[in-house]
């Protein structure tokens, strides 16, 4: 059949059966030339100029559709992982809207958030915008603070959760604290992946005072007594302030106020009286002392902020870079001596709990602890 339908193309000027039925081998595809059969009807084959703007749109074509084949194979790797990482932080350290924020809130939140297979010791849940968490990691809303970490240019409300001891294992009791705070956390790609920590922010550190909350929790029942409490609130904070003029507490500067939070974080454990090797082996680890190398020694003072700033007030003494801004007093403290065998981030340490002389640099007006000397 097809012999006929040759000769028949060959009376009207068509190409031999011969050569059509030959394959090109100037292609890597082979083309070949046959009737084509529609609904029982013959049609006349493809022509020259048919078969070659088929076999150009086949050549052009075929890249694409590789391409589309493949493409979500060539997606970059990072994307999918920063957006899990992004998604894991959110998990652990985001809540929009809480309710209630007190113990129960922690005790529930941290059930549904799986975070109680062991019991989390300390977890802290944001609550605000996730675009204004975001912007931390930019110029919008954050900028450097330590090491790859960045610093909030806005406070947030916040709510951590510590657990109260005892087992680790579930069911898990935890303590609730509310804050108004500046946060520190770790970005990959301008994605927040760490949460670091979060202190008061400059202007609200007072002394002896270690949280100021000014989040309202108003169940509206009218706009009159929304605005009762904001009046309310209002004559407090310009009570406070009055007060604290009267008293003449002028705040430190930025910088000041900086190395002030730093050595909260690095020396000021008010919650215990004392610690073992465990607990230095943890808290060095949590007060991010061992990301990069172990810190050979490091001190812990396990007294309130009020007793730690008064030891401010005392005579000046000459500190161990000659300057005259250092100051002395007995308090609690556990030392922890790194063993030297441990690498980081696995550092270990020795722990030595006792009473003793610790002498610490202060600076400002009022003065307020930036170092620890001896």
């Amino acid at each position: 059949r097809v012999l006929e339908e040759g000769a028949f193309s060959e009376k009207l000027g068509g190409v031999s059966t011969t050569k059509r039925l030959a394959p090109r081998r100037s292609s890597p595809l082979r083309f070949y030339r046959l009737p084509i059969v529609l609904a029982g009807r013959k049609k006349r084959t493809c022509s020259e100029a048919e078969e070659l703007l088929l076999k150009e749109m086949v050549m052009f074509l075929s890249p694409l559709f590789f391409v589309f084949m493949l493409g979500p194979g060539l997606t970059p790797l990072t994307l999918a992982q920063d957006d899990r990482r992004y998604r894991h932080f959110l998990s652990q350290h985001y809540d929009r809207q809480p309710k209630g924020r007190d113990d129960r809130y922690c005790e529930s939140i941290m059930k549904r958030r799986d975070l109680i297979n062991p019991c989390k010791d300390v977890n802290t849940f944001i609550h605000g915008s996730r675009n204004d968490i975001k912007g931390i990691c930019e110029d919008k809303n954050g900028e450097p603070y330590e090491g790859d970490l960045r610093i909030s240019k806005s406070p947030f409300q916040i709510t951590t959760c510590k657990h109260k001891g005892g087992s680790p294992r579930p069911p898990c009791k935890y303590r609730a604290t509310r804050g108004y705070r500046v946060i520190v956390i770790g970005c990959e790609n301008d994605w927040p992946t760490h949460f670091d920590e979060s202190f008061i922010p400059p202007g609200h550190s007072l002394s002896g005072i270690k949280e100021v909350d000014f989040y309202l929790s108003v169940k509206a029942k009218g706009i009159s007594k929304v605005v009762m409490a904001l009046q309310t609130t209002r004559a407090l904070l310009l009570l406070l302030l009055l007060t604290l003029l009267g008293l003449g507490l002028v705040q430190p500067s930025y910088g000041q106020d900086r190395m002030y939070q730093r050595f909260l974080r690095q020396h000021v454990d008010p919650d215990v009286t004392g610690g073992n090797d465990g607990y230095c082996n943890l808290v060095m680890q949590r007060r991010k002392m061992t990301s990069h190398q172990c810190k050979r020694f490091n001190t812990f003072i396990h007294e309130d902020l009020g007793s730690i700033h008064s030891i401010c007030r005392t005579a000046n003494i000459q500190c161990k870079n000659g300057r005259m801004n250092c100051h002395e007093g007995v308090v609690k403290v556990t030392d922890c001596r790194e063993t030297g065998s441990s690498r980081a981030p696995n550092c270990r340490y020795r722990a030595k709990a006792s009473t003793r002389r610790v002498v610490i640099a202060c600076e400002g007006n009022p003065e307020v602890p930036v170092h620890f000397d001896k």
